[in-house]
């Protein structure tokens, strides 16, 4: 019996979604208006939870907070090959690398003892489906890479270009897995309302097959090979075999393909987001109150560059992939201006922040072609973003850090998670002048990082949970400081 290998799919979708994708892009779905803010991805902050607002001491992060830029340790910093992979990734390739999914199989089992009250026929196809399904879906199959580059001018004036490029997919369960795996494991009996209802998905499933490839005056001449298919006593193979037999015209490699193509069509749907920012972004700090010397005011002025793609793909073999590459060719250009503020409660070691990022800006929206799903909607609607942070240093080398992000959730990054989602914490601490430890706790989750600073030369590794696929990502970049 031929298998039908996942194995081609999932590779180019789960490795790189820029690639030209063998998939069928389906327009009746369309996506939510993600409001994404320049992505600030610093390897450093992800090992802090990114609690990193009112601590600029590791590295310049201006972009987090303009009022920073006095507290940054280096003149030039430029951070490079800063990558990230989601930790569910690894896991999704090592099961692909060695499977072998035989739908029709599986098919012919679930159907054959559904419809005959066969529980061990139903146990074994559903074993294979929980095994696929608990591997591939629902996972956050995420990559991303970046490099950065900035300036400290003087005590007021600073200056950073920024790339960061991210590619995140997502498989979700359709209907007939939903169907299907409502029937419990070690299922005694073929006659529940699930298995019931398993059955209708599946007909309904293989009937849009059907009329793909054969009319409704031709189907009345088989109507025995549709029931025995539905029913089970008929695999697919002997199915297309005694079709193609009784109505000469049809090709039963074809009808074969498209009764696959629909019954894996409503086994999942993926969507594919990837999105590329380019910034660069000049910085002023001041003093403004001599009597108030604990006070720094910033400001960033910033050009966004952002090219960005959103699709839905399925298995059912038709449309053109090409549109996902076509809207992400697209680019559009905007300002924005962010305010930030630093008090530092001397003489308590302690420093608070507050941050309103893209205070004054302009929105921009690609003009895609007919068809897309990012026609007509803000590519870049450049949420203001407020956040308020502290940090307390209590010893040399000791920072501890608090923040609350995206204050009044003008961004998609927490849609769906609890407000606790938003709180940041996170500590770092040098036992050595060349080294630096941290953790975090960000997205209800917790984070870790090492850093390692010989010279000009320094290696940064975090693990954390990202912002908007909340999934664990493994970071990763070079650093040069002078």
């Amino acid at each position: 019996m031929p298998i039908f290998r996942l194995k081609c799919f999932w590779l180019p979708a789960s490795l790189g979604l820029a690639l030209r994708l063998p998939l069928a892009v389906s327009a009746q779905t369309a996506p939510l208006v993600l409001k994404l803010p320049p992505a600030q991805v610093n390897v450093i902050a992800e090992g802090m939870g990114n609690a990193v607002g009112a601590d600029g001491t590791l590295f310049n992060a201006t972009s987090f907070n303009p009022a920073l830029l006095n507290r940054t340790p280096h003149g030039v910093e430029a951070f490079v090959l800063g990558l990230d992979v989601s930790n569910d990734l690894f896991g999704v390739i090592d099961y692909v690398q060695n499977m072998s999914f035989e739908a029709d199989q599986v098919y012919q089992q679930l159907s054959y003892g559904i419809n005959n009250n066969d529980s061990a026929s139903i146990n074994q196809g559903l074993g294979s489906m929980d095994n696929l399904v608990g591997h591939l879906t629902n996972k956050a199959l995420q990559a991303g890479a970046g490099a950065n580059v900035a300036v400290k001018i003087d005590e007021h004036w600073g200056f950073q270009v920024y790339n960061s490029t991210h590619a995140f997919s997502q498989l979700w369960r359709g209907n007939l897995t939903n169907a299907l795996l409502a029937i419990p494991l070690d299922s005694n009996s073929a006659n529940s309302g699930a298995v019931s209802n398993a059955v209708s998905v599946m007909g309904g499933d293989l009937q849009k097959g059907i009329n793909q490839v054969i009319t409704p005056a031709q189907q009345s001449s088989i109507s025995g090979d549709i029931t025995a298919l539905k029913n089970g006593t008929e695999d697919m193979d002997t199915f297309a075999s005694h079709v193609s037999s009784t109505l000469s015209s049809v090709d039963p490699n074809a009808l074969k393909q498209a009764l696959l193509n629909s019954l894996m069509g409503d086994l999942a749907t993926l969507t594919g987001l990837l999105y590329s920012d380019t910034v660069a972004m000049l910085t002023y700090d001041l003093k403004p109150l001599k009597d108030q010397p604990g006070l720094t005011v910033g400001a960033n002025l910033k050009v966004v560059n952002r090219h960005f793609a959103y699709e839905v793909f399925s298995f059912n073999g038709s449309g053109n992939g090409d549109q996902f590459i076509n809207d992400f060719k697209q680019s559009t250009t905007r300002w924005g201006f962010d305010l930030g503020c630093l008090y530092e409660m001397k003489p308590l070691p302690l420093d608070l922040g507050l941050s309103v990022l893209d205070l004054f800006h302009q929105g921009a929206a690609v003009n895609a072609e007919a068809g897309s799903l990012v026609d007509s909607f803000m590519t870049d609607p450049a949420p203001t973003m407020v956040n308020v942070s502290a940090s307390y240093h209590p010893l040399p080398g000791l920072r501890v850090n608090g923040e609350v992000d995206d204050l009044f959730s003008a961004s998609s990054l927490y849609t769906g998670a609890n407000g606790a989602s938003r709180i940041k914490l996170g500590a770092g601490y040098s036992p050595w002048k060349f080294a630096n430890l941290r953790v975090g706790f960000g997205d209800q989750n917790f984070s870790a990082g090492l850093g390692i600073l010989a010279g000009f030369f320094g290696l940064d590794y975090s693990y954390g949970v990202d912002d908007l696929s909340q999934s664990y990502n493994h970071y990763a970049q070079m650093r040069f400081v002078f």
